[in-house]
């Protein structure tokens, strides 16, 4: 009976350990550049009220070459192993749902898909030390096939989202990179925000 008490006391501090290190993980916006030009980050409240995130208002068009940079952040006491990035609906192809679409990254890795999710997932492996970060560029840009909607604004919010473990513990770690941008009103099947 005392092993089994020892066991579950071992089991139970291992993953407390491991959710306070997983804890401590964020993937922040560190810049954007579009066509060679530094797109400044604004603060803009948020419309729910929730706290203002940092925001690119970058000016897109078809023809645009914009790269994103986000650093993921290990303020944790442990190492943690980095297993994938994804932008959520942003897939390149027929299966992406939203206007914005990421096709590759700096290495030109292109993403794949699980179960046609449209969810673009670059894979990574790397191992982020506690009290150190790295630095990601992905490529973003505006679908040439356009929405079905009028002009006007569109976004793309909590981006991305970073696959990290430690301890055999997994977990998803959204991002606050947010992307406010102008639609160009063309023909059509996407979603407009």
């Amino acid at each position: 009976m005392a092993a089994v008490v020892l066991v579950l006391v071992a089991v139970a501090a291992w993953q407390l350990l491991a959710r306070s290190t997983l804890a401590e993980i964020s993937v922040t916006p560190a810049s954007m550049q579009c066509d060679g030009k530094d797109v400044p980050a604004t603060v803009v409240p948020d419309e729910f009220g929730d706290a203002p995130a940092p925001t690119f208002q970058p000016e897109l068009t078809p023809a645009s070459d914009c790269w994103i940079t986000v650093t993921v952040s290990n303020h944790g006491s442990r190492p943690v192993h980095l297993s994938s990035v994804t932008f959520d609906a942003m897939m390149p192809g027929e299966s992406g749902r939203f206007l914005l679409e990421t096709p590759r990254d700096e290495f030109d890795q292109r993403p794949h898909e699980v179960d046609e999710s449209g969810d673009a997932i670059f894979d990574a492996d790397e191992t982020i030390d506690a009290g150190t970060w790295t630095l990601l560029t992905y490529r973003i840009a505006y679908r040439a096939d356009g929405a079905s909607c009028p002009g006007g604004a569109s976004q793309s919010q909590d981006l991305p989202t970073a696959r990290v473990s430690t301890l055999h513990v997994p977990r998803d770690v959204r991002g606050s990179v947010k992307i406010v941008h102008d639609t160009v009103p063309t023909k059509g099947n996407r979603t407009c925000d």
